[in-house]
């Protein structure tokens, strides 16, 4: 990760340590989630599906394997050095072109983390739902920006009769519901 401007050190070596104490959180959360024998991709793809669940995200499923594929040795680099930092034991098995690893965490932590995802999820998806509903009154145009923009995402478009134009908060209620329907959101 590179970080292209700070006013001085001091502001890039705090950002530096925001961004590395997010791929230990990402790694911890994660982890129980993934098999006990995984990859660094297989680990950083399951991250990602579960943090694009925890929102009502457009975009396509393919995004994150894009993600890990632009930059492969960087994950597996960040990963590597992550695997140090966790609570759960984890071997490091080297492979002849792949690293893998094997994780030992109880069921009972698995069980804690797919509540705790699921909560995630629920809480992200109303927090989602609540910023539509604000940017539909916040500027003129809100309504079809957002539909624009769920579109170009997921290619799912939805039209907005005049009457629901004119009250924003039900239409974005309504639209919602019909975007969901048609696989607008993930």
């Amino acid at each position: 990760t590179a970080l292209l401007y700070a006013c001085n050190d001091e502001v890039a070596a705090v950002v530096l340590k925001c961004l590395a104490q997010s791929v230990l959180t990402f790694t911890r959360r994660a982890l129980p989630r993934v098999s006990a024998d995984f990859s660094a991709r297989q680990l950083w793809r399951r991250g990602l599906e579960l943090s694009y669940r925890a929102e009502l995200r457009a975009e396509r499923p393919e995004k994150r394997a894009r993600l890990f594929d632009a930059a492969p040795q960087y994950y597996e680099d960040v990963t590597r050095i992550a695997m140090d930092a966790v609570s759960y034991p984890v071997k490091i098995i080297n492979g002849s072109d792949t690293t893998h690893y094997h994780a030992h965490i109880s069921s009972g932590v698995r069980f804690v983390s797919r509540l705790t995802w699921s909560l995630r999820s629920l809480q992200g998806k109303l927090l989602s739902v609540l910023r539509l509903l604000k940017a539909t009154t916040t500027f003129e145009g809100g309504l079809d920006y957002i539909l624009w923009k769920i579109n170009r995402h997921s290619g799912v478009a939805v039209d907005v009769e005049p009457r629901l134009r004119r009250h924003p908060l039900l239409a974005a209620g309504v639209l919602t519901w019909r975007l969901y329907r048609r696989g607008g959101f993930r």
